[in-house]
């Protein structure tokens, strides 16, 4: 039996057409009679369904890769401004020796994380000179004559009492 025409009638041959592909399909039924349908088909009818889901793979898996590419792109350019603009305080910094600027933490967790432990450490640094400032101004300014050596011997400070005491310039 066939719902075309053109296909022919139950016992009679059917027509054969030169540019679409038939595809004969045979299913057995489900009530256990062992009965099957055979059905004759355009190739291109009978897989339609399938094509699609193959297009609509294929499909989702290029919108996939594109937003992919897309997403890793936007986290390398944020990542790389943010870490500029990190790299560019700390030249600002080390180039006018001003351990008083500061980094205005921006970007993903860990850049701004970095950024926040970087003011940190500059405070830290800032410290650490006010406190070495303070120390050697004393030591400059007192009368005692005081060396400070290295572990090679390498003498470090030399204040003021001590060149008058020995007679040799720092």
């Amino acid at each position: 039996y066939s719902s075309i025409p053109e296909f022919g009638t139950k016992d009679s041959a059917f027509m054969v057409y030169e540019d679409k592909e038939l595809l004969e399909i045979h299913e057995k039924l489900n009530d256990g009679s062992g009965l099957e349908i055979s059905t004759l088909q355009f190739k291109e009818t009978a897989l339609a369904s399938q094509n699609w889901i193959k297009n609509f793979l294929i499909s989702g898996v290029a919108i996939l890769i594109i937003v992919l590419c897309g997403s890793i792109f936007l986290v390398v350019y944020i990542a790389r401004r943010d870490v500029s603009h990190l790299s560019s305080v700390v030249k600002e910094i080390q180039g006018a020796n001003d351990i008083y600027k500061r980094v205005e933490p921006s970007g993903p967790e860990e850049l701004y994380s970095l950024g926040h432990e970087f003011n940190k450490m500059l405070e830290t640094i800032q410290r650490t000179t006010t406190s070495y400032e303070y120390v050697d101004g004393i030591i400059s300014s007192t009368a005692e004559g005081i060396i400070t050596i290295n572990p090679k011997g390498i003498i470090e400070t030399y204040n003021k009492a001590s060149e008058i005491m020995f007679g040799y310039n720092e």
